[in-house]
């Protein structure tokens, strides 16, 4: 017989073999797995109706108010948003929530292989918006050009954002901006799973093209020599910028043919062409497009189509000289 040191020695060896088994196996199932999710869902795949476009964010909660006395009260009281990486080799866009639906950064870098980020808020103002920009590394700015960005009437729930934000704790806002770092991490490494991309699993009864129509129709009908004392305020600080080094390029983007109407009806769509060609920036007019582009409400493109239009004005800006070389 083995003495008994001995059998307990060979029987701690299959033991040991054994556990290790279990732990293999779990290990290759997994790397299978996530081998045969990133063949299903690449990061490089084209969004479905909602876009894929993984970018750190953060508040610009601290920004004074760009009301200035004796004029109606605007939305230049709000929460301004910043996507992507304060880089001063990169392009900036500056607009509004049409900007955040219509542009991918992720394929704006890809194609222009620079770093590119934007500036907006929900009927963002352009004061607000440019005082945002000053904060910032200097940089190209493609400005994406709306009437509604001149000037639309004071809305209560704008300020609420920024106050709810200027409210939290130094913690709050910490832990914030890590939980954002490693979603936006994950995403990059691991794309999540999108049921958009499956229009039997999607309720496209959400999707309401013309839903934004009459919101503007109502918009725009009112404060028309606001907004053109605005237009006038507004090309004299992108001439500023311009004098401080920044180069502006600016873009008016696609919209339901409808609501294309209705902006220029109210308002003279040459004054952008015009105000363009005095500051000498180059200028894309992406009205005209006869719906190639689907929206959501009329107003904001949905994700596959924000893509292929990305595409078509990345092909625009490298044709303006703003892609790097590789």
């Amino acid at each position: 017989m083995q003495p008994m040191d001995q059998r307990r020695s060979s029987t701690s060896r299959f033991r040991g073999a054994r556990g290790v088994a279990p732990i293999l196996g779990a290990s290759f199932a997994c790397a299978a797995l996530l081998a045969a999710w990133l063949v299903a869902f690449p990061v490089d795949r084209p969004s479905g109706l909602v876009k894929f476009d993984p970018m750190p964010r953060r508040w610009l909660a601290e920004l004074p108010s760009a009301i200035q006395a004796g004029q109606p009260a605007t939305n230049s009281k709000a929460l301004v948003q910043f996507d992507g990486r304060d880089r001063a080799e990169g392009l900036l866009v500056v607009g509004d929530s049409r900007a955040s639906a219509a542009i991918s950064l992720r394929l704006l870098e890809r194609e222009l292989h620079r770093p590119c980020s934007m500036i907006w808020y929900g009927f963002a103002q352009y004061d607000l918006l440019l005082e945002g920009v000053r904060t910032l590394k200097p940089r190209t700015l493609l400005v994406c050009l709306t009437p509604a960005a001149l000037h639309v009437n004071y809305m209560k729930r704008m300020e609420m954002l920024l106050e709810r934000e200027r409210g939290k704790t130094w913690m709050r806002r910490l832990d914030d901006t890590l939980d954002d770092e490693l979603d936006v991490l994950r995403k990059q490494l691991l794309r999540p799973f999108d049921p958009t991309l499956y229009k039997s699993w999607t309720k496209l009864d959400a999707v309401e093209p013309e839903r934004q129509v009459g919101v503007y129709v109502d918009m725009l009908a009112k404060d028309r020599d606001a907004r053109l004392e605005s237009l006038r305020l507004l090309e004299d600080d992108l001439r500023a910028l311009q004098a401080e080094g920044r180069r502006i390029v600016c873009v008016r983007l696609p919209v339901l043919a409808k609501l294309e109407e209705v902006e220029d009806q109210n308002f003279d769509p040459r004054a952008w062409s015009e105000m363009c060609a005095r500051l000498g920036a180059p200028y894309l007019d992406s009205f005209g497009s006869h719906d190639a582009f689907a929206t959501s409400d009329g107003s904001h493109l949905v994700g596959s189509d924000g893509e292929r239009y990305t595409l078509q004005l990345a092909a625009w800006l490298e044709a303006q000289g703003l892609a790097l070389s590789e």
